[in-house]
């Protein structure tokens, strides 16, 4: 499975989320847009990926890191700052309810997040940023 495909079924489970469209979501990008044109979005973008090396005989193992950046509307802070805090919870909630990102890998979870400012172009807005953590196990035909 591809680091793109990863994120395709991460946002689109976003998309899908009864829960994250209960708190307000617009929109949940598996692709970078240009500019962020409603709020709140998500933007999934990747992190850093680590290989387990050296390799098992026939399998790969790879966990990828998926940043899932929330970006909330600036006009009034208080509100968006309690909004942004309960986005959290349901961030971890919903992944732990699709572990497998519909069986494309063995394990997912949300295991970190950072809270406060985010940049967006030249913009900055109040945002968290959930780290995903996706293990992925392909069998593959090593050749020496």
């Amino acid at each position: 499975m591809s680091v793109a495909s990863i994120i395709q079924e991460v946002a689109a489970i976003q998309g899908q989320s009864a829960t994250l469209t209960a708190l307000g979501l617009k929109r949940a990008f598996a692709d970078a847009p240009e500019s962020l044109p409603e709020l709140p979005c998500i933007v999934n973008v990747p992190g850093k990926a680590k290989r387990a090396w050296p390799a098992t005989s026939g399998l790969r193992s790879v966990e990828h890191e998926i940043h899932m950046q929330l970006f909330m509307g600036r006009s009034d802070l208080p509100t968006a700052d309690k909004a942004a805090k309960q986005w959290i919870t349901a961030m971890m909630d919903l992944f732990d309810q699709n572990v497998t990102l519909g069986g494309n890998v063995t394990m997912a979870g949300v295991t970190a997040y950072e809270y406060g400012k985010l940049a967006y172009g030249a913009v900055e807005y109040l945002g968290v940023d959930c780290t995903l953590t996706a293990s992925e196990r392909t069998q593959v035909a090593y050749h020496a």
